[in-house]
């Protein structure tokens, strides 16, 4: 199937970011796979290997800033004490690599598609969204490369907002395909379905310009940390993944 053209003529990577999203409760006897950073000549790729973990990396520029001449007023620490709420799920979110096997339910589906983009209420008879919007314009859409979940075929999804329905495009597994365009990030980690997010740029620049397509940057960031908060209540596991050829995307969609 083909993606619209506005999607596809933007200059605005297609694949903004992919979510690996997978049924577990049993992260914690696993463990977690680790990253390998490659920082070679291609330094927005990175080649990952579950088995053998993470090589070290100390980052050139350092990851706290300071102002050491101006005044501090040091807050209430919140580390490690919320036991419930939002601020819980937010602090207990990790990311994970390896998974259990297991099916994804539709009912969990639903849960996880809702927190992405479902409809959550009307004004001035815009629908609205559980993620803001720059002029509730919307840009981000939702695709889906299911794996395994219940009562639905393997293959690759839109996910139609207005309806709140999944539209199949293609059938079939994409394993190998997701592996190669994410440089083998996927395939061994059992992942019952991946998220695809995307921008069509074009919805947002009619009225923003080309500013827009930052406005759509920071409702995708809204709409990944959405996800995965719900992953964290549900008791699943996911990875967000930056690294992978955005053309190979394309033709997987």
């Amino acid at each position: 199937a083909s993606v619209s053209g506005a999607e596809d003529r933007g200059s605005i990577p297609l694949g903004s970011t992919i979510l690996f999203l997978l049924l577990t409760a049993v992260l914690s006897s696993l463990g977690t796979g680790k990253a390998r950073a490659d920082f070679g000549k291609t330094p927005a790729f990175v080649q990952y290997n579950t088995s053998k973990g993470i090589a070290g990396y100390k980052p050139e520029k350092p990851i706290f800033k300071h102002y050491p001449q101006a005044p501090r007023v040091l807050l209430p620490s919140l580390r490690g004490k919320p036991k419930s709420g939002a601020l819980a799920t937010m602090s207990k979110r990790r990311s994970h690599r390896r998974f259990a096997e297991g099916t994804l339910s539709r009912t969990e589906l639903a849960q996880l598609l809702h927190a992405a983009a479902g409809i959550s209420g009307q004004r001035w008879s815009v629908p609205l969204r559980t993620a803001p919007s720059g002029g509730a314009l919307f840009p981000v859409e939702v695709y889906l490369v299911i794996h395994d979940v219940h009562g639905l075929k393997p293959g690759v999804y839109h996910l139609a907002v207005e309806d709140f329905a999944l539209e199949r495009l293609r059938e079939g597994l994409w394993k190998n395909e997701l592996a190669w365009a994410s440089i083998n990030q996927t395939g061994k980690a059992k992942e019952s379905l991946t998220i695809i997010l995307t921008q069509v740029r074009e919805r947002i620049e009619q009225k923003y310009g080309p500013r827009g397509a930052k406005y759509g940057w920071i409702e995708l960031g809204a709409i990944m940390q959405n996800i995965l908060l719900v992953v964290e209540d549900l008791g699943l596991a996911a990875v967000p993944i930056g690294a992978f050829h955005d053309s190979r995307v394309r033709k997987i969609l």
